[in-house]
């Protein structure tokens, strides 16, 4: 055998075990995450405690934490747990966020399961619109009959995700946040700066792993203190 073909067969044999490694922890990875949902689920129907924060949670499958190695790593679970620490008191979370969800889906099959009266704090994260590339006109109608459910005091919307694509989707948020008094959670400034960095994203791609939900919780954390503060 020659030098060249045996060098070839080396190198096709690390790049199998490269492709291999890659497949088993995707789909590890994937099978884990196939359990979040329950839990979200399980937590929602936990008894409220006296004096608890009321947290409910709508969005896609970023909000339901998917790529974290626990859902309490995500954002909905990150900011309960700041919530607990800052204020002292029990924080009840109804995170009834759906995989791919837009937000039309939100309006049809989110809303409907939240007290949105009863909630202390709302979360919203989706960029299923963006990925979709769902007409700008339909994102734009939806998104403001949305906002319009939402209780500005009490409602924190995300930034979009850097994306290709994300310039008009953003755009579109920002002015109907803005016309209504919503926070956003900044998602670029993070993102640009501390947040930027290539260990964050999840075997799951486009989906980040623990450490990048927690820069996505920075980027909500200064909203979330304008709310605890106003309340």
């Amino acid at each position: 055998m020659s030098k060249r073909k045996r060098n070839t067969m080396i190198l096709a044999g690390i790049v199998l075990v490269l492709i291999l490694f890659i497949g088993i922890n995707v789909a590890l990875a994937a099978r884990h995450a196939a359990s979040f949902p329950k839990y979200w689920q399980d937590k929602a129907n936990e008894p409220v405690p006296a004096n608890a924060i009321r947290l409910v949670a709508l969005g896609d499958s970023t909000m339901q934490a998917i790529g974290a190695a626990y859902p309490d790593e995500g954002i909905a679970g990150r900011i309960a747990g700041y919530l607990r620490a800052k204020t002292g008191r029990p924080v009840h979370v109804t995170n009834v966020s759906e995989g791919a969800a837009t937000i039309q889906d939100i309006i049809d099959h989110q809303l409907p399961k939240v007290d949105l009266n009863g909630a202390g704090l709302i979360i919203v994260s989706t960029s299923s619109d963006l990925e979709r590339r769902v007409p700008l006109d339909t994102y734009r109608a939806a998104l403001r009959t949305l906002l319009r459910t939402l209780p500005p005091g009490k409602t924190i919307v995300s930034d979009l995700p850097i994306e290709p694509g994300r310039d008009a989707y953003q755009a579109v948020l920002q002015q109907a946040a803005d016309e209504r008094g919503i926070r956003r959670a900044d998602f670029a400034t993070i993102f640009n700066s501390e947040g930027r960095r290539l260990d964050i994203f999840s075997w799951l791609f486009p989906h980040l792993n623990s450490k990048g939900y927690y820069y996505w919780f920075l980027a909500f954390k200064p909203e979330v203190d304008q709310v605890v503060e106003a309340h």
